[in-house]
């Protein structure tokens, strides 16, 4: 079968994500290509899929991308936002073009951000090219309201109607997506592989304790990952307030701020709750390089989520064997069993996140045993192989029945 993945973010965990589908499907046997950015950060990589760099898009993780907020810098932002729209018109008409060229028996997309690019996706599928999509978000985490958001609900509704098959990265997203949308199509639950580019390069340990100025002695509580409200930081602060000063440890908090997120408030909330000193911040994007040795640093890594669907940083963490913590919202309650695999803690409480920090570094053993549990079922359990397995089922008509009898949960037969 011909597949082509679409992923228009050249740079981040989607493109990461959908680097390794693509590699996985072509191990299966099928002629995949990747269509992405040409800012492509895996460029480098040597893999055995053909990666097409084409689309000429802005980053979505710039450099000192904030905006003031005068009169000025309001007339800036709407004029960005009009010149954005012009592009993204250009390049979706170019992608479109490709596709229609090449014509690949099924075509895997992502995110869909803007809901009039379903207009292209309709005119590919009328054209006779089966669509599917990898739901990562259906919803505003950290939601907006007003007529637009309504009227975006309404289109986005209509719009997914263009794909043949829906996979979701959890049985609770995918539940959320069929309650809230009259899907008629297939949709099968995905659950997250590990992010493995990060295992094969690295920068030397010592260059990130020296970056965070964490000492050998310093035992680590990391987060990471894109910075939103919706990730429940401020929680994780209070909490680590309230952990016990005889562990030595310290927060290090390192993701990219989406433009919701005040990374000066969480500053002063850090100091006026006496743990500034214990505290690491760096609200960039973190090479991939230093990734590696960010999560060999850490002794444990705490998502504090208010709302989620399914973690990529998850995934990352576990497949590093770090014990985790995780809130019971969406898709981390799937992948994280309490006790198990992991610590699960209720949503926006941080004396259960503080407690559970508290247990982990006093007792190293257990989350050492939590830390390799997890890495075991990952590595069986929600390897890419099996990903690809299930995407290739559904995908392929005569073998779909498969796909169910091995786990695919199917709705909107």
């Amino acid at each position: 079968m011909k597949i082509t993945v679409v992923e228009t973010d050249a740079k981040g965990g989607l493109i990461h994500f959908a680097y390794h589908l693509a590699e996985a499907l072509g191990e299966q046997g099928h002629e995949t290509t990747l269509v992405t950015g040409e800012a492509f950060e895996l460029a480098e990589r040597q893999g055995a899929i053909p990666v097409a760099p084409i689309l000429k898009l802005w980053p979505q993780i710039e450099a000192n991308s904030q905006i003031g907020q005068d009169g000025i810098a309001r007339i800036k932002r709407k004029l960005r936002r009009a010149w954005r729209g012009m592009v993204l018109i250009r390049e979706w008409t170019r992608l479109t073009v490709y596709l229609l060229r090449e014509r690949p028996d099924v075509a895997i997309f992502s995110v869909i951000r803007f809901p009039f690019l379903f207009v292209f996706l309709a005119t590919l599928r009328l054209a006779g090219i089966r669509l599917s999509q990898i739901c990562h978000e259906f919803a505003q985490r950290d939601r907006q309201t007003g007529p637009m958001a309504h009227l975006g609900h309404l289109a986005q509704g209509m719009g997914y109607r263009c794909f043949e098959t829906i996979f979701f990265l959890a049985k609770d997203t995918q539940e959320e997506f069929h309650k809230t949308y009259r899907f008629s199509g297939r949709s099968c639950v995905l659950p997250h592989p590990p992010q493995l580019i990060f295992h094969d390069v690295a920068a030397p340990p010592q260059e990130l304790r020296d970056m965070f100025k964490i000492d050998p002695s310093n035992k680590v509580v990391l987060f990471f990952g894109l910075l939103r409200p919706s990730k429940g930081v401020d929680h994780l602060l209070e909490a680590f307030a309230q952990v016990p000063t005889r562990h030595n440890a310290r927060l290090v908090i390192s993701g990219y701020p989406t433009k919701m997120f005040d990374t000066q408030a969480l500053r002063r909330r850090a100091k006026s709750l006496g743990i500034e000193a214990r505290c690491r911040f760096h609200f960039d994007y973190l090479p991939n390089e230093k990734v590696s040795p960010l999560m060999e640093m850490a002794d444990l890594v705490v998502f504090p989520y208010r709302n989620a669907t399914a973690s990529g940083v998850l995934a990352l963490a576990q497949s590093f064997a770090k014990p985790v913590i995780a809130t019971r919202v969406g898709g981390l309650m799937e992948a994280v069993t309490d006790g198990e695999t992991g610590i699960t803690v209720p949503p926006e409480d941080p004396t259960a996140i503080a407690k559970a920090i508290d247990d982990l570094l006093a007792h190293p053993d257990k989350a050492r045993r939590l830390g390799q549990n997890a890495k075991r079922v990952l590595a069986h359990e929600r390897s890419w192989a099996v990903a690809a397995a299930r995407v290739s089922a559904q995908l392929t008509p005569k073998v779909r029945d498969v796909a169910e009898t091995a786990g695919g949960s199917t709705q909107g037969d």
